[in-house]
């Protein structure tokens, strides 16, 4: 009966899936809403030849169904979305969540604008995580995330910037963290400098491989880590870019 109501090439419509215990899909077109119930999801998808699902995690007792049913569904998964309240959160299953998604290779959107403003957009496996202006609580929680690459759109006055640049120190980031650079584009304002902290300027010009002559930038050395922060315009924006050396062990 569904085949025969929506034809696969003419019909247009939304499908979004709840996985928990009994999980249940509703799909959104022209002729009305169908929602449907385990164990007819996977037929329903089959029979609608797979279309993008959005998949929505509602509270935190559904992230261990959700993250199964992404890693089995991820051929059709466009947009990841959590539903919860700030008061009741807790990062460290949305952060396990997140790190479990970039391990997929796919393109997920990570929703969270209901809770604190904030959309993080996974793009492709380890290279690159998206966040699209975060909330301010996220901030000791970047290192975590297992990716090589972290955007960070700050689209107000670079309060998120402002407040990196006045608390950021290399004992912040993990043995463990796979950062490698941070990228901070900045909507309105310029950087800060007088905020940041634990930080030399260099007297030295820096050939950046990808932004080219850096003319002023500030360093921080450690023993088994080196970062270099500078300001930039590319394609147009204005960056706060800090560059991670991986981590090396000490000598013992």
């Amino acid at each position: 009966m569904i085949k025969q109501a929506l034809p696969s090439k003419q019909a247009k419509y939304k499908c979004r899936v709840w996985p928990k215990e009994v999980s249940h899909i509703k799909i959104y077109s022209r002729f009305g809403i169908y929602t449907g119930f385990e164990p007819n999801v996977d037929h329903i998808i089959e029979v609608l030849s797979y279309p993008p699902i959005k998949v929505v995690i509602d509270g935190e007792g559904a992230v261990i169904h959700a993250i199964e049913w992404v890693k089995t569904h991820q051929h059709c998964v466009k947009e990841v979305l959590y539903l919860s309240n700030f008061c009741s959160i807790s990062f460290g299953p949305i952060l396990e969540f997140i790190n479990q998604l970039i391990e997929l290779n796919a393109r997920i959107e990570f929703d969270m604008g209901m809770i604190i403003g904030m959309r993080l957009v996974i793009v492709g496996s380890q290279e690159e995580i998206l966040i699209d202006n975060p909330n301010t609580t996220f901030i000791p929680y970047f290192w975590r995330l297992n990716s090589r690459k972290i955007r960070i759109v700050d689209r107000h006055p670079p309060y998120l910037t402002e407040m990196f640049l006045g608390g950021f120190t290399l004992s912040d980031i993990d043995e463990s963290s796979m950062i490698e650079q941070m990228i901070f584009e900045l909507e309105e304002g310029k950087i800060n400098w007088t905020r940041l902290r634990n930080c030399k300027k260099s007297e030295e010009e820096l050939q950046h491989p990808i932004y080219g002559e850096i003319n002023e930038y500030y360093k921080m050395d450690h023993v088994s880590r080196k970062v270099i922060l500078f300001e930039t315009h590319h394609d147009g924006k204005t960056l706060l870019v800090v560059d991670i050396e991986p981590y090396i062990a000490p000598d013992s």
